[in-house]
């Protein structure tokens, strides 16, 4: 029988094997495995395991700020915040935030908010000023920024991603009614 992460947690349940040994599997998977629905299984059984090391964390550190699958990036980022100490994982947390371009952003705000307001606003701010959009012209000034609430700044934050996400639903759509335009000549030259 193949070993596959959903295999890996029936043995653990059976004492097949020890939850360093599960771990360690696990983690092999995540490191050599392209499969992204193999990489998901594995993030989740992780998270079901009651075992840590630093091993564990410098990978999920790593899918968290590095992977191309913002799904495996969410994980990794949940997983760290279930299994690490709060103090341990800012540092990635504060990376993350500045090159998170997608929703997992949200997350990540909200998370350093609740664990410490003032990093979130200083970290906020300048994910504010890095980012380039006419909707955040008025937002480009530091002074300005850093006399708003952490809460206007999250809110100027989602602004930003809402009207983010509504250029790229545009564009697609346009380039799919585009592509159908373009089929419908070609039946009509032919």
């Amino acid at each position: 029988m193949e070993l596959t992460p959903r295999k890996i947690l029936e043995d653990l349940k059976k004492n097949l094997m020890n939850e360093k040994m599960a771990m360690d599997l696990l983690i092999y998977f995540l490191e050599h495995v392209n499969d992204d629905e193999i990489r998901v299984e594995s993030l989740k059984a992780i998270k079901k395991i009651n075992y840590s090391n630093e091993k564990l964390f410098a990978l999920l550190e790593y899918l968290m700020i590095s992977d191309i699958k913002e799904e495996i990036r969410k994980l990794s980022f949940n997983i760290l915040v279930s299994k690490f100490p709060k103090e341990k994982i800012i540092k990635p947390l504060l990376y993350a935030i500045q090159h998170e371009k997608n929703a997992l952003l949200i997350q990540l705000v909200d998370y350093l908010a609740k664990v410490n307001g003032f990093l979130c606003k200083i970290s906020l701010v300048k994910k504010l000023l890095s980012l380039e959009s006419a909707c955040l012209e008025y937002f480009q000034d530091y002074s300005y920024l850093m006399r708003q609430s952490l809460e206007e700044l999250q809110l100027i934050l989602l602004r930003y991603l809402f009207n983010k996400s509504s250029e790229s639903l545009y564009f697609h759509r346009r380039k799919i009614v585009l592509a159908l335009d373009e089929q419908d000549l070609d039946l009509f030259i032919k």
